[in-house]
């Protein structure tokens, strides 16, 4: 998805732009299938300068908005899935 597009998805989401949520997103919209956010936060923390309690904040405003949404608990885990896959 175009960085414009995150863009209008999170102002539609009353959620504040930065380049640094917008390639979260755009990298949870990259997914197949379901993700937990440890597992994320490995695949792009070479990529963004964000750290582990950011991420988990900003998953759970995804969450919140409706961006993602919770498919599963597994062995104490929690797993996420985008709920946007039909305009990516």
């Amino acid at each position: 998805m175009e960085h414009f597009l995150i863009k209008e998805t999170f102002k539609k989401s009353g959620i504040k732009y930065s380049q640094k949520k917008a390639r979260l997103f755009s990298k949870i919209l990259d997914l197949e299938g379901s993700f937990d956010v440890a597992s994320l936060y490995e695949t792009i923390k070479d990529e963004v300068a964000l750290d582990r309690a950011t991420v988990y904040r900003t998953i759970t405003q995804f969450r919140e908005k409706k961006l993602i949404r919770e498919v599963s608990h597994i062995d104490g885990k929690q797993f996420y899935e985008n709920r946007l896959s039909t305009i990516h």
